[in-house]
């Protein structure tokens, strides 16, 4: 059976994949906040500076993806060394604001930055993750297999939504689900 260290060592290579293909923060669990002042708190790359004043805090968007454990499924193999898939939804949310992409372009100036960020960010991700990757965390002496697999909208891209982590903020919301698909070598 897969240890709950090994589950740690999936959801951290899950958390470094989304962030390197994204930009996005990554919380990995489906952490609530009080408001944006305890979200922007708790970020460690917000400068203190930034959090002094309500001015300073308007500037600054709420933009994170959740990661959270939903579960596994059996996805087939022989019963003493079962292929099962640990699945995540992935809570992509940005804050809506009426920044554009570049109001020196013709077309830019019709799309809004953080719209386009999110767009950006769900796409380079699947295309990161396509199909099988390889996760190469795990013990391979263990593991014959260990594999993200593609993603699965589990809700689509939306807009004016409440944010379900952060009270107060409204923005884009999209849900994806990635599995990781893991196989212990056979007894």
């Amino acid at each position: 059976m897969i240890t709950s260290a090994d589950q740690n060592l999936m959801l951290q290579e899950l958390t470094t994949v989304i962030e390197t293909q994204t930009g996005f923060r990554t919380i990995p669990s489906p952490m609530k906040f009080v408001d944006k002042r305890d979200f922007l708190a708790s970020d460690p790359d917000t400068v203190e500076a930034d959090r002094d004043t309500q001015d300073k805090m308007d500037e600054l968007d709420v933009k994170a993806c959740w990661v959270a454990f939903k579960g596994w499924t059996d996805v087939g193999g022989p019963e003493d060394s079962p292929l099962k898939s640990y699945n995540y939804d992935l809570t992509f949310f940005v804050q809506a604001d009426r920044e554009r992409v570049d109001e020196n372009d013709t077309f830019k100036k019709r799309v809004l930055k953080n719209y386009d960020d999110i767009v950006a960010a769900v796409v380079n991700l699947q295309e990161e993750v396509y199909g099988s990757r390889n996760l190469g965390v795990l013990d391979d002496a263990r593991y014959a297999i260990q594999q993200m697999t593609a993603l699965v909208v589990q809700q689509e891209l939306d807009f004016d939504v409440p944010c379900p982590f952060v009270p107060g903020v409204v923005g884009y919301l999209i849900v994806l689900r990635e599995g990781i698909q893991i196989q212990l070598r056979e007894c």
